[in-house]
């Protein structure tokens, strides 16, 4: 039995939406999907590829931990509660030595990594920003139906990469100049107004902290 099913490529963070060619129960074919607002029909070559990462022989299904020096190719398997625990204990261990803000830095406190990007950015096409009455360079905020009573600050990135549909901010920013221990991690980081939540977003169907309907202004 041959059929098309429409899904999203999970072979990165941007989930775009995708077509995938299902032939007696196994995977064939994946290429983009022309109706999804996020991609319009593109997919990379990761994407395309994923029959291939799907039926590959070597495709560990299981948490492998490493048994001998780094670079002998020694590993074991074990349980996934096994692999879950100890990674935690790492964790753990890291931030009570070095502090929570040493997790997820995203680069924020590489000097020059910070000149290329310095601001927290929300990409807006041309038309919705003359529609919206915002410019270059304006900081604007953004809310969401998701979480009430709660708006994130982002810088105005005008670009015509951008769908008019769709705006594009940046999650995890955080300010190595602002006070400790938060580092403004909750002013511009757009995750704050996304939900967590198990349900699909029916706008893009993907995951809720992929998008959502928002509200944008000055």
């Amino acid at each position: 039995m041959n059929r098309m099913v429409r899904t999203i490529c999970q072979a990165c963070h941007c989930e775009c939406g995708v077509l995938v060619q299902v032939e007696d129960g196994r995977v064939t074919k994946v290429k983009g999907d022309p109706e999804h607002p996020m991609n319009r029909g593109f997919t990379c070559i990761k994407g395309r590829a994923q029959p291939q990462v799907l039926h590959h022989p070597n495709r560990l299904t299981c948490p492998m931990r490493r048994v001998g020096e780094r670079g002998s190719g020694k590993w074991e398997r074990v349980s996934w509660n096994t692999a879950l625990e100890e990674i935690a204990a790492k964790l753990s261990a890291l931030r009570d030595k070095y502090g929570p803000e040493s997790f997820h830095a995203e680069g924020r406190q590489i000097s020059s990594l910070r000149r290329r990007v310095p601001d927290p950015l929300v990409e807006i096409h041309p038309e919705t920003a003359r529609a919206e009455k915002i410019r270059e360079g304006d900081w604007v905020w953004i809310e969401t139906p998701q979480v009430q009573g709660e708006r994130v600050k982002f810088k105005v990135k005008i670009t015509d990469r951008a769908h008019p549909k769709i705006i594009h901010a940046r999650h995890g920013w955080w300010f190595t100049e602002k006070a400790s221990p938060e580092h403004g991690c909750f002013d511009s980081n757009v995750n704050v107004v996304l939900s967590d939540g198990p349900s699909r977003e029916a706008i893009c169907a993907s995951v809720r902290t992929r998008g959502t309907l928002c509200k944008i202004y000055t």
